[in-house]
């Protein structure tokens, strides 16, 4: 639990493009397996402080939603520099 919010939730989304055998060639898209509660209670944040941090990185071009359970990664770079690994 160490970090901002924003370096937390960057860093789950990471974890899951890495990890994630559902992605698929063109952008790489990555499922979320979990409701947005759980990632809260994972990284010991409110859901709606998960629901900012997720619209930050999308205002800031790091990902692109794509449905409930799904999301790009439009600059994993840009990303890594959210979650200060970058």
């Amino acid at each position: 639990a160490r970090g901002s919010a924003l370096q937390r939730v960057s860093w789950f989304l990471l974890i899951l493009s890495e990890i994630d055998a559902l992605r698929v060639e063109d952008g790489e898209l990555v499922s979320i397996p979990v409701k947005r509660s759980d990632v809260a209670r994972f990284l010991g944040l409110t859901n709606e402080t998960v629901s900012r941090a997720v619209r930050t990185l999308e205002a800031g071009g790091a990902i692109r939603l794509k449905r409930t359970h799904f999301f790009r990664l439009a600059d994993e770079k840009r990303l890594r520099v959210f979650a200060g690994i970058g």
